[in-house]
């Protein structure tokens, strides 16, 4: 036993400083429900779980993204949605005027009633917006141009072709075969039949050629679109349009053209002109989706010139109508796609965000049942070690009962 030095209390007072500092802690994660309440206590926790809160930031962001992408959609398919509508009744009508039983003034009576629906789809296609964003102008899908430019991967359908006003048009063919192919690119050339009835030598009278596929496969990234009637057998007449009007589905999007030969290109859309979705919380090409609309105004859709002032004009423009119906059809199916890949999106999302948060809860969280039983049981040592450094304190006193 010393006088100097109390080994014991330095023990006890050791014992006493831990303890103490152990209460600290768990009295910190009872209080914050956290068991990292600084750097100090987990460095390598700590940082995992930084990155997985940004994770989850982003995961949060791309929901909102998700959500607001399927707003945009929605926004969408109510206006086309309503264009059918208008195409259905502009069909009736249409059908209505094909009838000879029909007098002059009602056919004006009809074509009036069908230049104010016409109207009307230009209008929506200007006004459906969603955010200043006009989605059915044909500001987010593709164009055509007199020059080059189809990207490989790009599919051309619903071929349509129609003499502009003022062209010279003569056609005498029942059975007349096309051929629609891809300039400077190693690709295929698609072929179909097209029946064309009657005999028109009228200016401005319009020839509907079948839907035909054409996909550009592989090569370069431009070319031109050549489209070439040829093999006019069993015909005792020619096909001569000279200017032609076209319009075209490609990648989904309506794109039209005016050309003085047979010669124009599809212009693929551009970063510019193409929406861009971030449904995820990386750069990868798995979270962003991109989506094209086509321009639903009457000339896209092939109904700008609709005539029914006589029967015969009004059995061309059923026809005209039906290719608008199955184009705005494809895009209807189109954004009903999105909106099912939208929605599967957000679940994927919301099942990442729920997991990640469990991880990160494991790191982060303080397991409170056992906290408070582990405080229960230091704060029980602290008075033990209180009581102990204590009693060490006095030893050095029993010295003096030696002197006595």
């Amino acid at each position: 036993m010393y006088v100097n030095t109390n080994i014991t209390a330095l023990f006890a007072e050791n014992a006493y400083s831990n303890t103490l500092a152990k209460v600290n802690q768990l009295s910190n994660e009872m209080s914050t429900g956290l068991q990292i309440n600084s750097p100090a206590d987990n460095p390598a926790g700590l940082a995992i779980a930084n990155i997985m809160q940004g994770e989850l930031n982003g995961l949060t962001q791309a929901s909102a993204n998700v959500s607001q992408a399927t707003n945009l959609v929605q926004t969408a398919v109510g206006g086309v949605n309503n264009d059918m509508q208008i195409l259905q009744q502009l069909q009736s009508l249409a059908t209505q005027a094909a009838q000879n039983t029909n007098s002059s003034s009602q056919l004006q009576a009809i074509q009036q009633e069908i230049n104010s629906l016409v109207n009307v789809v230009n209008q929506s296609a200007q006004t459906t917006n969603y955010n200043n964003l006009k989605v059915l102008s044909g500001d987010y899908g593709a164009s055509v141009t007199n020059g080059t430019g189809v990207g490989s991967g790009a599919t051309i359908s619903a071929v349509y072709l129609g003499a502009d006003s003022g062209s010279a048009f003569t056609q005498n063919v029942k059975n007349a075969q096309f051929t629609v192919s891809v300039q400077a690119l190693n690709t295929t050339t698609g072929e179909d039949q097209a029946t064309i009835q009657g005999t028109m030598v009228v200016n401005g009278v319009t020839v509907t050629i079948q839907p035909t596929t054409v996909t550009v496969t592989t090569g370069a990234t431009s070319g031109t679109v050549d489209i070439q009637f040829n093999n006019l057998s069993g015909s005792n007449g020619s096909v001569s349009v000279a200017p032609f009007s076209m319009i075209m589905t490609v990648n989904q999007a309506s794109v039209s053209t005016t050309a003085t030969s047979g010669t124009v290109t599809i212009n693929p859309p551009t970063d510019k002109s193409t929406l861009s979705f971030q449904v995820g919380p990386s750069q990868s090409s798995a979270d962003i989706v991109n989506a094209n609309f086509a321009a639903v105004d009457a000339n896209s859709l092939g109904i700008g010139n609709l005539n029914v002032t006589t029967s015969t004009q009004a059995q061309y423009a059923i026809t005209q109508v039906q290719h608008a119906i199955s184009s705005l059809s494809a895009l209807q199916g189109y954004t009903g796609s999105l909106l099912n890949q939208f929605q599967y999106t957000a679940s994927n999302l919301q099942s990442e965000n729920t997991n990640l948060t469990q991880s990160r809860a494991t790191i982060m969280d303080a397991n409170m049942p056992a906290v408070s039983s582990e405080f229960v049981k230091e704060q029980t040592l602290l008075q033990s070690n209180l009581a102990a450094l204590q009693s060490a304190n006095q030893l050095p006193s029993l010295i003096l009962k030696l002197l006595g």
